[in-house]
């Protein structure tokens, strides 16, 4: 039953179809292009079909082999396998240095390809290990640099708010501060009569000096109190600088006072001259006051010539 089912499944099986094509190609003068046009009939390939199965059948090997005694198990296990065996080990004997040779080009051609693969992941270890350090060194000197950068805003942030901070103290204390009393250090008389170019003194040691135009006589040594450029004086006007009589005015005199003598002064004139000086202390009018007055008084000359 065995032998039946196996050569039914061989005589439907693709494997015998191509075969059995191959067997028609061969028996056409003009290969597959005769066969593909006909040149065999039904009887004729019925004819190469039987003949080609009485070929298969006469292989041993084939699965359309007619059942024959030797191909049971009892000849097989006392004849057939006994006498492979006894054959291998022959050839094996025999052919012992070819397996030899063979097995250690084998050995040696997948010892070379392990070490190929060896060096292969050594050098992807390597360049994955010398990327990891490039990122690492990118990432520190980002880091860094980003630190600085920080730092530096951190100071300019600093320096703008001390900055600012100065600035509100100075708007604040600026109106006080261009006010100073000082003590008169020279008195020169100008070429137009009533006007004097004084110079005070004031601050520390009387070491800053300050230039004014003054319409009223002064004398060394006596204290002064002015308004410097940008002041805002008593009667609200802001103190500017201007030229009087010639000569720059760089500020206010808003009123004199005794003529001092002492320690607050250190100039060696206003020492000399301080011990001869009147007491006098008396407030001036405002840049813009004789302004006014000087320019009335020349309207009311010009009125008199054209009359």
């Amino acid at each position: 039953y065995h032998w039946n089912e196996r050569a039914k499944a061989f005589e439907i099986s693709p494997l015998f179809a191509k075969l059995l094509e191959d067997e028609y190609f061969r028996n056409c003068t003009r290969g597959r292009h005769g066969y593909q046009t006909g040149e065999l009939s039904a009887e004729r390939k019925a004819e190469i079909k039987v003949a080609f199965v009485q070929t298969l059948m006469e292989d041993a090997d084939c699965p359309l082999a007619q059942r024959q005694w030797s191909n049971t198990i009892v000849p097989f296990i006392f004849y057939k396998a006994p006498v492979g065996a006894v054959r291998w080990l022959h050839w094996r004997g025999t052919h012992h240095r070819e397996i030899a040779a063979e097995q250690a080009r084998v050995a040696e051609e997948q010892a070379g390809e392990e070490e190929e693969q060896r060096q292969e992941d050594e050098e992807r270890a390597r360049v994955e290990t010398e990327k990891e350090e490039k990122r690492s060194k990118n990432a520190a000197f980002l880091a860094d640099r980003q630190k600085k950068e920080d730092e530096k805003r951190r100071r300019w942030a600093e320096e703008a708010e001390r900055e600012a901070e100065e600035e509100a103290n100075k708007k604040a204390a600026g109106e006080d501060s261009l006010i100073v009393k000082g003590v008169v250090s020279s008195v020169d008389e100008l070429r137009k009569k009533g006007n004097f170019l004084i110079e005070v003194r004031y601050g520390a040691n009387n070491e800053e000096a300050v230039q004014i135009v003054s319409e009223k006589p002064v004398k060394l040594g006596q204290q002064a109190t002015v308004a410097l450029e940008g002041a805002k004086m008593p009667d609200g006007k802001v103190a500017k600088r201007s030229k009087v009589a010639g000569e720059w005015s760089e500020g206010v005199l808003l009123q004199l006072g005794v003529v001092s003598v002492g320690s607050d002064s250190g100039h060696p004139a206003v020492l000399a001259a301080a011990a001869t000086a009147p007491e006098l202390e008396e407030d001036m009018p405002t840049a813009g006051g004789d302004d006014e007055e000087d320019a009335a008084g020349k309207v009311k000359q010009r009125k008199k010539k054209k009359g």
